[in-house]
């Protein structure tokens, strides 16, 4: 695809995008909740989405994200507008969650129907040592479906 093209389509997807984004109520806020996500997580950019799109090059072809919390930014970007991501975060269980989830959604999505929480996994969760073991992955993963609505 020649330079120009790509530039006029990702100029056209990003601006068709913001539009639908475009709150239609009397919100305080301009864009509505971008809601294509997996889960919510607290003090995610969720509303912020349309702002930051709006910043973003239409020449832009790859983000790096130093932050992915619930990934609101970053799956608009790659979902809505084909941008690639890289992203990272502090957080372990929250990486393994993203990593389990592209990975195994599947997966991860059965385990998550099937587990009952309870304060004693709650406690083995967050006192169990990082483990090199998949499965062990999915299972810390699924857990995490209390950071969900």
């Amino acid at each position: 695809m020649p330079a120009q093209s790509y530039l006029i389509d990702s100029a056209t997807k990003q601006d068709a995008f913001l539009h639908n984004l475009v709150s239609k109520s009397q919100s305080k806020y301009h864009y509505k909740r971008y809601n294509g996500l997996p889960l919510r997580y607290a003090g995610g950019k969720s509303l912020a989405v349309g702002h930051v799109i709006e910043n973003i090059p239409h020449y832009a072809t790859r983000i790096m994200s130093p932050f992915i919390g619930g990934g609101s930014v970053e799956i608009a970007c790659a979902k809505e507008l084909g941008i690639a991501v890289t992203s990272y975060d502090i957080f372990d269980v929250l990486i393994n969650y993203w990593q389990v989830q592209i990975a195994q959604p599947k997966k991860l999505a059965n385990y998550i129907e099937k587990w009952k929480p309870n304060k004693e996994q709650y406690a083995d969760f967050f006192m169990s040592p990082k483990s090199a073991n998949k499965e062990h992955d999915v299972s810390r993963a699924g857990q995490h479906d209390k950071f969900t609505d």
